[in-house]
């Protein structure tokens, strides 16, 4: 859904050099304390859930998918459920409509 919007102009992204700014800062920054090993992925699933709120805000989304239920938001486990209303109006069964949002870049 977040590539979509990106092709079809509706998520603005910031200038190529700032992205790759970031992109070399975020790098630097994982490599000084992500040990290099065939594990990695697993120490990444780590900040997996910090990516999907980036994605969602960027979205103009809410990054909070649990509702008034603090208690879940704290406290369970995502799932691809907490996602659905991103992706389809539940009233019309079709694909949700969106304001045009732009990207930031997330503070490091």
């Amino acid at each position: 859904e977040w590539l979509a919007r990106v092709l079809d102009n509706t998520i603005e992204l910031p200038e190529r050099q700032r992205m790759l700014a970031y992109i070399e800062k975020m790098q630097a920054w994982k490599r000084s304390w992500m040990p290099a090993t065939s594990a990695r992925a697993a120490i990444l699933q780590l900040h997996m859930l910090k990516y999907h709120d980036q994605l969602v805000n960027d979205m103009g989304e809410n990054h909070l998918r649990k509702g008034w239920n603090k208690a879940a938001e704290a406290f369970a486990p995502y799932s691809a459920a907490d996602y659905r209303d991103i992706f389809v109006n539940k009233l019309e069964g079709s694909p949700k409509g969106y304001a045009k949002a732009h990207w930031t870049l997330p503070k490091a």
